[in-house]
């Protein structure tokens, strides 16, 4: 590797010549594919890239993440970068920042103009110049490109500083022809390609041996912190420091806290560990939960008959739900299916009584499985959906989707695994059928788009019992109450929660799973064998 320094009072070059054969993100394919969808012969797709911050009234900097809209057709993790995309002509650029010569012996130059080359799939370098009144030369192209009859087009990013809507516009308007950028990258980013799956692949392989080191040590862990000091020192020990997301530990009543992320807690007289946590690996999440006993007299043991009956139940859910998992398949559909065996379980324990329709239709199965089945994962570990059907098509047939839907949910078969269409009944909808997609981005409205090969989906069911839930939205209200058997309840409130989650790539032929962390029978084989 050659090493070539040359320095001005502006600029700083620096020649790296790196060894060959570099694994690059393949982001000018992502950058045609956004292209293609846009339909726009005449166009320039420009996004502005994460910025290098501090914290408020501080001089310690906000850790970096960049944007994964700008990530996606630039495969660049560095502050302060734009980059743009001349659909007309085929060329990507990259435009670096100025080295700051205030800066750089605490935070580093930052790659240059012959690096940016080697590492990243553009095809052009360019440092961003900025003359006395603040115009750059990016934003002089793009005026010269529009000049030539070009329309720039891109998505805001209010925390990089830069205004491109003086020089082109969001196309977010419902009239605008085609697809809006935002829809156009969403249907790009929803199917992953060869390169992309392969990244979750490792994030999950990575989640998996922290997830494994916790099971080998748990019968010497008294903590919820020893628990995610384990995990995350088994991911960094591996190569990354990132996480998708802040790592759950919680044991007793914590594990039914959906978003519970304290970690601060003694196990106590705890007897459920659940452990939600997924590595990122180059940008790339991981979605991994996993639920286990605490049992330090038997360790491998479910420590009461109700914690072992809550979980069995979960795992079964989750294994006919995943089972369910092809192409053309609906996501809602799975899920219904999932809310349905829920309610069958809660019947099964006791807790719930009643007719399992009319249970359905009230909503309070969601007082102890209150959010939807999965969501896409991807650049974030909530990803992007592609556009709903009823943005691809003017006749809008998601109308007909969800008349589809109203009839189907009230034609659970439980007996088989067959699709849960029906035309022979309707129904109306029940009060929980309705999530907000916006909170967790889960595929799971009438008008979402069916399953494709590339896809990569959250299957993640759980029951819990949330004292405070439970007490104020169901125990307190008559129409609820009469489905909810108290005497039963309380037996099961020690449990806490139990979640099973993995991550399923859909293949043309049905689906793979990538989750690789061991769960039911070998995990508590893991946890014994431990403490031998």
């Amino acid at each position: 590797m050659d090493f070539i320094p040359q320095a001005s009072a502006s600029r700083m070059h620096l020649s790296l010549r790196a060894k060959k054969g570099i694994d690059k993100y393949p982001a000018k394919a992502h950058a045609q594919r956004v292209g293609d969808q846009l339909g726009r012969e005449k166009c320039i797709v420009a996004l502005v890239g994460e910025k290098a911050e501090f914290f408020s009234n501080s001089d310690m900097p906000r850790p970096f993440r960049q944007d994964r809209y700008f990530y996606y057709i630039s495969g660049c993790s560095e502050p302060g970068c734009s980059v743009t995309y001349d659909v007309e002509h085929d060329k990507l650029t990259l435009w670096l920042p100025p080295i700051n010569l205030d800066r750089v012996y605490y935070d580093g130059r930052g790659s240059t103009v012959e690096q940016a080359m080697e590492l990243y799939d553009i095809d052009e370098a360019v440092y961003l110049e900025h003359d006395e009144r603040s115009n750059s030369n990016l934003c002089d192209w793009v005026n010269q490109r529009k000049a030539d009859g070009c329309e720039c087009i891109f998505i805001r990013n209010p925390l990089s500083g830069v205004d491109l809507s003086l020089y082109g516009r969001e196309v977010d308007r419902p009239e605008s022809p085609g697809l809006t950028l935002r829809k156009a990258m969403n249907a790009c980013r929803a199917v992953k390609d060869e390169h992309e799956i392969a990244l979750i692949r490792k994030a999950n392989a990575v989640s998996a041996e922290g997830h494994v080191a916790i099971l080998k040590s748990l019968h010497r862990l008294h903590s919820e912190p020893e628990v995610e000091g384990v995990y995350r020192g088994t991911c960094i020990s591996l190569g990354t420091t990132e996480q998708s997301y802040g790592p759950i530990c919680g044991a007793g009543e914590h594990a039914s806290q959906l978003h519970y992320v304290t970690n601060k807690s003694q196990f106590a007289d705890a007897e459920v560990l659940l452990i939600d946590a997924g590595a990122e690996w180059e940008c790339y999440a991981s979605d991994v939960t996993r639920t286990m006993p605490i049992n330090k007299h038997e360790p491998g043991t479910w420590k009461s008959k109700e914690a072992k009956a809550v979980y069995k139940h979960v795992e079964k859910i989750q294994e006919k739900c995943i089972a369910m998992l092809r192409p053309g398949v609906h996501f809602m559909d799975v899920m219904l299916h999932s809310v349905h065996m829920a309610i069958d379980a809660l019947l099964d324990l006791g807790i719930l009584k009643g007719k399992h329709m009319d249970i359905f239709h009230d909503g309070v199965s969601a007082g102890f499985y209150p959010h939807g089945l999965g969501h896409h994962i991807g650049l974030e570990v909530h990803d992007v959906e592609p556009p709903t059907i009823k943005a691809q098509d003017k006749e809008e047939p998601w109308k007909a989707r969800f008349a589809d839907l109203q009839q189907a949910h009230a034609r659970y078969v439980e007996s088989t695994g067959t699709s849960l269409y029906s035309a022979q009944t309707t129904s109306t909808e029940p009060r929980h059928f309705s999530i907000d997609p916006t909170k967790c981005l889960s595929p799971s409205t009438p008008a979402d788009a069916p399953l494709t090969p590339g896809m990569v989906v959250t299957i993640e069911p759980g029951i819990y019992f949330n004292a405070f839930v439970l007490e104020t939205f169901y125990l307190d209200h008559p129409e609820h109450r009469k489905y909810i058997d108290r005497k039963v309840l309380e037996r099961y409130m020690h449990v806490g929660g139990v979640r099973i989650e993995d991550d399923i790539l859909i293949t043309k032929d049905g689906y793979e799973n990538l989750t690789t962390a061991p769960k039911g029978e070998e995990m508590l084989r893991i946890i014994r064998k431990g403490k031998k």
